[in-house]
């Protein structure tokens, strides 16, 4: 349906109004995956431990969504294994929301870094998912370990 038919059509004035900027809504909104990248990107300069591999956290989070927005998923032997993917993705993505909205709010980056990563929470859900998402999140370096991870 485009916003030129709706024009056309016999739908009344309202109603195709209505539709047309819906349309124009949707086709200016970025996709899910690129809003994804770009709050992966933005977090990743304060805290790069809470995304690690950019593309492959955005594709965890987009798997993670469409899996449990229509129900696909693995249903066999490992059930757990999954379900502990599942929890260290939500973790990290609770994290990337929390930093952006700081960043959002104006805390610098440097100062955010050196709060987050001391906080006891976030070093917890740190070694959750590097244990279970080790594609994501590459063995840490000396330097940014802070700890026993």
């Amino acid at each position: 349906m485009t916003v030129e038919v709706l024009k056309e059509s016999g739908a009344p004035k309202n109603v195709s109004r209505e539709l047309i900027n819906a349309l124009k809504f949707y086709f200016a909104e970025d996709s899910y995956p690129t809003r994804m990248r770009r709050l992966a990107a933005d977090v990743s300069t304060a805290v790069p431990r809470c995304i690690g591999e950019i593309a492959q956290w955005k594709n965890g989070i987009r798997d993670l969504r469409v899996g449990l927005a229509h129900s696909l998923g693995s249903n066999g032997d490992n059930a757990d294994e999954t379900l502990w993917q599942m929890v260290s993705k939500v973790r990290s993505l609770r994290w990337a929301l929390l930093i952006r909205m700081l960043q959002e709010a104006g805390v610098d980056d440097e100062t955010l870094g050196d709060a987050v990563t001391s906080s006891e929470d976030f070093i917890r859900d740190e070694s959750l998912w590097r244990r279970e998402l080790p594609g994501v999140y590459p063995k840490a370096s000396n330097s940014e370990n802070s700890g026993d991870l």
